[in-house]
């Protein structure tokens, strides 16, 4: 539930702009985090950040010129990483996919363990399609 929680405020928080953070429980006692006071809700302030000049609705990304003394890639040194890290995740792959093989016979122990590899493959795949 912590993990889900994290995971939507991190989302979300790329997207809104809020000044202020409140942490809310309703009756149940169920948590809620939200830029939003909720009425019926009883609600703490987390964080509360002056407010500074609006954002577009299109502006999620902020520049910042990079340091002067900050480390620089060439772009052949870069295409050269992005090759060798292409390599090890479908070297990863291939590994992840030999154990799921090696699973095949379906054994009540092994279902744990068939939803881990078949979770390793999925996210190497997400991870190699980016780099399409």
């Amino acid at each position: 539930m912590v993990i889900w929680i994290v995971g939507f405020l991190a989302a979300v928080s790329s997207v809104v702009h809020a000044d202020t953070l409140y942490k809310c429980s309703n009756s149940d006692g169920l948590i809620t985090y939200t830029n939003q006071k909720t009425a019926g809700k009883q609600c703490t302030v987390l964080s509360k950040t002056p407010s500074s000049a609006p954002r577009s609705a299109g502006s999620t990304r902020v520049t910042q010129a990079t340091p002067s003394g900050f480390p620089k890639v060439s772009g052949t040194q870069q295409r050269t990483r992005d090759t060798d890290r292409r390599a090890i995740l479908e070297e990863e792959l291939a590994a992840e996919r030999k154990k799921l093989d090696a699973l095949v016979p379906i054994v009540p122990e092994s279902q744990e363990a068939r939803r881990h590899h078949e979770h390793n493959i999925e996210a190497l795949k997400k991870e190699l399609e980016k780099l399409r």
